[in-house]
C-alpha cells in the first residue's frame, strides 16, 4: 500500500512538473508567435532586408541638330571581396581564369580591388552562379559621363562631380539633367547575396531629360571620359 501511495505521489509530481514545464513552452511561443511578433519580424528584416537605391540616367546634352554633346554609358565591374589580407584560392583563381583566361589574379588581395572593367554579358552569366554559392567577387555597376572629342566644346560642357553638375552646361542644366533615383527592396541569403523573389520596387526612378544647347557643332571623334 504505501508503495502504490508513494507511485500515486511521484507520478503526481512528475505530472505537475511536466504541466509547468509545457505552460512555461507555450507561453513562451504564444509571446514569440502573437505578443512580439512584430519585434522579431522587425528584428530579422534589420538583419536580412536591404534597400536598395536605382540610379537615375542623367539625360544627355545634344547640339541644334541632336547631336550628342554629353551623355551616359553605364558599365559592369568585377570588384574582389576578399577579407583584408586574403588571396584567392588556388581552385578559385582556377575558376577565375575559366572565364578570363587572359588574367592573372594571384596577387590580388583584400575587398578594394577591381578585377576587371567592362563585363560582357557573357562574363556576367558566368560569374552570376559563382556569386550565388558564395564565390568572393562582387560586380559593381558603374556610369560614365562621356563627351564629345573637342577641347573647346568641352570648356562648355562642364563636368559632373558625384552625379551632379559642377561648371558650364551640365550645372546650368542640372536641375533638367539629374532625374530622381528610385528605390527598392530585396531580402539578403546568409552569404548576403539578393534573394530575386524577395525583390520590391517602391519607388520608380524618374530619368534626367536631355537638354538640347543653342550651339551646332561637328562631331570630331569617340567621346572621351569626364
Amino acid at each position: 500500500m504505501e508503495n502504490s501511495e508513494l507511485f500515486h505521489a511521484r507520478s503526481r509530481a512528475a505530472a505537475a512538473v511536466f504541466f509547468l514545464l509545457f505552460s512555461v513552452i507555450a507561453l513562451r511561443a504564444l509571446q514569440i508567435g502573437v505578443v512580439s511578433r512584430g519585434r522579431f519580424l522587425r528584428a530579422g528584416e534589420k538583419l536580412s532586408l536591404k534597400n536598395v537605391s536605382i540610379p537615375a540616367r542623367r539625360g544627355s546634352i545634344l547640339d541644334g541638330n541632336n547631336v550628342p554633346l554629353a551623355w551616359s554609358e553605364r558599365h559592369f565591374e568585377l570588384w574582389s571581396a576578399l577579407p583584408a589580407g586574403e588571396h584567392f584560392l588556388p581552385r578559385q583563381q582556377e575558376k577565375l581564369r575559366e572565364i578570363f583566361p587572359d588574367s592573372v589574379f594571384s596577387s590580388v588581395t583584400g575587398s578594394s580591388s577591381v578585377l576587371r572593367l567592362s563585363l560582357t554579358a557573357k562574363e556576367i552569366a558566368a560569374l552570376e552562379p559563382l556569386i550565388l554559392r558564395g564565390f568572393p567577387v562582387r560586380i559593381r555597376s558603374k556610369t560614365r559621363r562621356l563627351t564629345v572629342n573637342s577641347a573647346e566644346i568641352g570648356k562648355q560642357i562642364g563636368r559632373v562631380r558625384n552625379g551632379v553638375g559642377v561648371s558650364g552646361w551640365e550645372k546650368k542644366y542640372d536641375h533638367l539633367l539629374r532625374g530622381r533615383n528610385g528605390k527598392g527592396q530585396v531580402m539578403l541569403d546568409r552569404r548576403r547575396n539578393w534573394i530575386r523573389s524577395t525583390w520590391k520596387l517602391t519607388a520608380s526612378p524618374v530619368h534626367g531629360r536631355n537638354v538640347v544647347v543653342p550651339v551646332t557643332v561637328r562631331q570630331t571623334g569617340k567621346g572621351a571620359g569626364k
